[in-house]
C-alpha cells in the first residue's frame, strides 16, 4: 500500500493522541489525516499543527467515511472498547491504545 492510499483517523487529541497526529504528519499528506475528539477546542490545537488537517467532534463521519481505512483509538480507557468495536463493524483497520477494554466481560460482546 501506497502512504497516499493511507487515510487515517485519530480519535482523541488528549497527551496520546496528539502524539499519534503529529507522526501521522511526519509520514502521510495531511489532506488524509482526520482529528476527532469531543472538545472543540482541540480544533485550535490542531490547525496550529496544520490547516491541511481535518477535524470533527462527531465519530460518525469516521464510521460512515469509506475512504478512512485506518483509525488511531487514543481516547480515555473506558471507551477503548466501544468506540474500537464501531470502527472494527464498520471496517476500519483499528489501532487502540492499552487497554483496550477495562473489563472482562466486554471481550465476549
Amino acid at each position: 500500500m501506497d502512504y497516499n492510499e493511507i487515510k487515517v483517523a485519530v480519535v482523541g487529541a488528549g497527551r496520546w493522541g496528539m502524539n499519534h497526529v503529529k507522526t501521522a504528519a511526519s509520514l502521510i499528506e495531511h489532506e488524509n489525516i482526520i482529528v476527532c475528539d469531543g472538545l472543540n477546542t482541540t480544533e485550535d490545537k490542531i490547525k496550529a499543527l496544520s490547516q491541511k488537517i481535518k477535524f470533527t467532534t462527531d465519530l460518525d463521519i469516521i464510521l460512515n467515511d469509506e475512504r478512512i481505512n485506518a483509525v488511531i483509538i487514543a481516547t480515555p480507557a473506558e471507551t477503548h472498547f466501544e468506540i474500537a468495536k464501531k470502527c472494527i463493524l464498520a471496517g476500519k483497520n483499528v489501532l487502540v491504545e492499552k487497554p483496550i477494554t477495562l473489563y472482562l466481560n466486554e471481550r465476549k460482546n
